[in-house]
């Protein structure tokens, strides 16, 4: 049986310019642990996750924010730090050029690209759901998390 990768969809995203507050309630409404960020023209280019809440708790910086203010631009670079940008640049050497998107924290993966690929790049620590992009246009097609993977394996 094929490995096949779920249906194009419509795929709940964020834009940069995207108040964080409306971001954290569509987290919140849609029960997802991150959402793509996209650009105008629907490319991806980061990802926003209830981690990085988190991260802005732990390090005390929400206690320095205007929330009705910032946007999604502002939290992502809150949320960039040089560990952060390590671990992308020690991902795609150890990992392939494709496996994340070189400006980002999002681990991708293409239609075409096999299983094994798919649990390669599921199995990088931290890493918990891949983006299906689009060749070319890097448009967001499906996201597939390790429940997925085990569906498709199990049932």
């Amino acid at each position: 049986m094929p490995w096949k990768l779920p249906e194009p969809r419509q795929i709940l995203a964020l834009k940069l310019h995207t108040p964080l507050t409306d971001a954290l309630q569509l987290l919140l409404e849609a029960r997802v642990s991150a959402l793509p960020v996209l650009d105008d023209q629907g490319s991806l280019l980061d990802i926003y996750a209830r981690s990085d809440i988190i991260a802005l708790a732990r390090g005390k910086t929400y206690s320095q924010l205007n929330w009705d203010e910032v946007t999604v631009a502002q939290a992502l670079t809150l949320a960039h730090s040089a560990a952060a940008a390590k671990n992308a640049a020690d991902h795609a050497q150890n990992f392939g050029e494709g496996s994340m998107n070189s400006m980002t924290r999002a681990c991708v993966i293409s239609r075409k690209e096999s299983l094994r690929t798919a649990v390669d790049r599921l199995s990088i620590p931290g890493v918990r759901r891949l983006l299906v992009v689009e060749a070319g246009t890097h448009h967001v097609e499906a996201v597939v998390s390790l429940s997925d993977v085990c569906a498709f394996l199990f049932t």
